[in-house]
């Protein structure tokens, strides 16, 4: 649950898509005729049971979103530039407080940390614009995470690596080793994404 500036509780759900592939009807025409009347109709799911986050990357911006497709929130708000550039803002994810949301830049090369409802920078990692393996850079960061401990977790795809980021903007812990990207399994090659049950700490 999230609290809205009014002070409402906001629950965020992850919408998941399903694609369903029925098997082919070999039976004979005269046969599929006869079982049209008993045949399973799909229909589309109904309203999420509550409200989705939307990395919308084309047009640089974040929006969650009700049941009826009403925006109830957006970043960065319109008209207001933001303290940070927000450009190719490929996923955004809640922290485990749902007080903030994490997202990673992907072409703009950067992390950010957002204060929700208030839309505050709270935190950020990488240079903009500007791709490197060196300390503090990032290259195509990709599915960023916040875990309870406050550390941040993401692919950071073209240098071949997934970093645990400090608070204090320290890599504190990497898979893969920078640069270096083969093939060369059970190792890590180029990380495209990295996925933390939320439990993780």
């Amino acid at each position: 649950m999230a609290v809205a500036a009014g002070g409402a509780a906001v629950g965020v759900a992850v919408a998941v898509v399903l694609l369903i592939v029925l098997p082919k009807d070999t039976s004979p025409p005269q046969k599929r005729a006869k079982g049209r009347a008993s045949a399973v109709t799909l229909k589309p799911p109904g309203p999420i049971p509550g409200y989705l986050l939307i990395a919308d990357r084309g047009n640089n911006r974040m929006l969650l979103v009700d049941s009826k497709k009403r925006i109830f929130w957006r970043y960065p708000k319109p008209g207001v530039r933001p303290s940070m550039p927000f450009r190719f803002d490929d996923d955004t994810f809640f922290g485990p407080r749902t007080d903030r949301i994490i997202s990673n830049q992907e072409d703009q090369h950067t992390i950010q940390i957002i204060s929700f409802p208030a839309g505050r920078v709270l935190w950020r990692y990488g240079r903009i614009n500007i791709p490197s393996s060196r300390t503090g850079y990032l290259h195509t960061p990709d599915d960023a995470y916040l875990l309870r401990s406050g550390i941040v977790t993401v692919a950071d795809a073209y240098n071949c690596r997934v970093l645990f980021i400090s608070p204090a903007h320290r890599i504190v812990r990497q898979y893969g080793t920078t640069a270096v990207c083969r093939h060369d399994p059970p190792r890590p090659t180029r990380p495209i994404h990295s996925c933390w049950r939320r439990t993780a700490s």
